[in-house]
């Protein structure tokens, strides 16, 4: 079949001379399946993205890729440039054009999902099945959905993973190089995933293990590995030094959006942007530390006990999965179910790609070790690494029963999987849907910035502040209007020089006086 990824030969892990081992062409089923799969998701999340500006975090992208701004730490700048770019279409609302990016992004995270369990030995429509139960959590359904950073970085990684899994089956070297800009680019934005870097790396060494065997002289094989190893380090190393570079230049007070100085003026723990360039190493360290989130660190043994409690109910939280009655699997039969699946798609992973292998199992523990160490809840305690490796090992698993080139009655059984699966994705999306929505166009409409007294002054929390700021800069152009953005106990003191002004304040449900 067209679709297969491996021969035989690689599937075992077994060494083989260089250009031997091609991926054949994807086949029409595969092609069919990753279409109808990819199509389903889109009409059935489409109207769930938000329609503007988003309050909080989501905000903060939106905003900073409007006016090429410094986001929170870590500061996400490739993220930030990349929508800057496409808020420069014409006759577009920047801000709904994050969203789409976002959105495009987790739809490719999904394609990877689906086209490395096809490369790896999975049927088609079996991968396609679990790429839409996975999209039945509900934390991988919002991160879908939402214009926040994570979907983004787990597209970055899933295409280096996926580059580098194709590197070593063909030995193509723009596979790898592309895979290292690419981990470097995820670096430079989610400096977590420095906890996956050492299986990354021993992923390429067993990748280029296999493909240096034509040199017999092992002092200049070993040479050819390290000059091998140095330009992979050197394209991984580049995206960093522009994150560095963007932070330095646009770290100013005249900035149109810069995250650093709004939490100066409230905490006074920087000093001045324009103090010199020491002043500028300090807050760029801060920054690039994301020194401010430190107090989220575990401090004993027992909150880590604690995090890992809530990464695993966090793990089980399939609603659909409930929702159609499979609720008669109670907790006690659910964990030996994962060990079983994860121990055989394992161990099938394990001999069709050993340099896969590492690459997931990195997922994972990089995945509970950044959770693991950090108190942090809902979107923030990202699991999309841990749920990507884990369906596709499932895949794997279900494979040994319904093969890649299984018969037809088994191919149709993987067919009425994916329909299944896509039915109950579709049938559950408002309940996963069902949460505060981060959709700040109501509390604007209220608001009303354009309607303000000339010199107002607006005191508000984070979750407000963001789309504030995008209504002050890119709706209203308002620049006579200060924002402030604190803690309610601080408000008063922020503007106890100002009473001369117009003064509003937010409240949370939102009312201005």
């Amino acid at each position: 079949m067209g679709s297969m990824a491996l021969n035989d030969k690689d599937a075992m892990g077994e060494a083989m001379p260089a250009g031997s081992g091609q991926w054949a062409p994807l086949g029409k089923e595969v092609w069919l399946a990753l279409s109808a799969t990819m199509a389903l998701l889109a009409v059935t999340a489409f109207g769930f993205l938000p329609p503007g500006i988003c309050k909080g975090d989501a905000g903060d992208l939106q905003l900073a890729s409007a006016t090429l701004g410094v986001m929170h730490p870590p500061g996400y700048t490739g993220f930030v440039t990349l929508g800057y770019l496409l808020t420069r279409i014409p006759g577009t609302d920047p801000a709904y054009v994050v969203t789409l990016a976002c959105f495009a992004s987790g739809l490719v995270v999904l394609g990877l999902c689906l086209l490395m369990q096809v490369r790896l030995g999975v049927n088609p429509w079996v991968a396609s099945a679990l790429v839409l139960a996975l999209t039945c959590h509900p934390r991988i359904w919002l991160n879908i959905i939402e214009p926040e950073v994570y979907a983004p970085a787990m597209a970055l990684l899933a295409a280096s993973a996926y580059l580098l899994i194709r590197y070593a089956a063909t030995g193509g070297r723009m596979s790898l190089y592309l895979a290292a800009l690419l981990f470097g680019m995820t670096l430079a934005n989610r400096p977590t995933v420095i906890w996956i870097a050492p299986f990354f790396c021993l992923a390429w060494w067993l990748a280029h293990g296999r493909w240096d065997s034509s040199t017999k002289d092992r002092y200049n094989r070993l040479a050819g590995s390290w000059r091998v190893f140095a330009r992979v380090a050197l394209l991984a190393i580049v995206p960093g030094l522009y994150s560095l570079g963007f932070i330095l230049v646009r770290d100013t007070p005249d900035a149109t959006y810069n995250y650093i100085e709004s939490y100066n003026a409230e905490h006074h723990e920087l000093p001045e942007s324009d103090a010199g360039w020491r002043a500028k190493g300090e807050r760029l360290w801060w920054q690039i530390t994301a020194h401010e989130f430190r107090r989220y660190l575990v401090e004993s043994p027992r909150d880590v006990r604690m995090r890992l409690r809530w990464l695993y109910l966090e793990f089980f939280l399939f609603r659909t999965v409930y929702f159609l009655g499979a609720m008669f699997i109670t907790g006690p039969y659910l964990v030996p179910m994962v060990a079983v699946i994860a121990a055989v798609g394992g161990t099938l992973l394990y001999r069709r790609s050993r340099p896969g292998f590492c690459l997931l199992v990195g997922m994972v523990l990089g995945n509970i070790g950044y959770i693991g160490i950090y108190r942090i809840y809902g979107l923030a305690g990202d699991l999309f690494p841990l749920m990507f490796a884990f369906t596709v090992v499932a895949g794997l698993a279900v494979s040994s029963l319904i093969p890649l080139g299984a018969k037809r009655w088994r191919r149709a059984t993987a067919v009425v999987l994916a329909a299944t699966a896509g039915l109950l994705m579709s049938l559950d999306a408002p309940i996963r849907s069902d949460r505060e929505s981060p959709d700040a166009i109501p509390f604007l409409t209220e608001l009303d910035m354009a309607t303000l007294p000339q010199d107002a002054v607006i005191c508000s929390t984070w979750p407000e502040s963001t789309p504030l700021w995008y209504a002050r800069h890119i709706l209203t152009k308002r620049h006579d209007i200060e924002i402030i953005n604190a803690g309610e106990l601080n408000w008063y003191p922020r503007v106890a020089d100002q009473l001369h002004r117009p003064i509003f304040m937010t409240f949370n449900p939102p009312r201005f006086k």
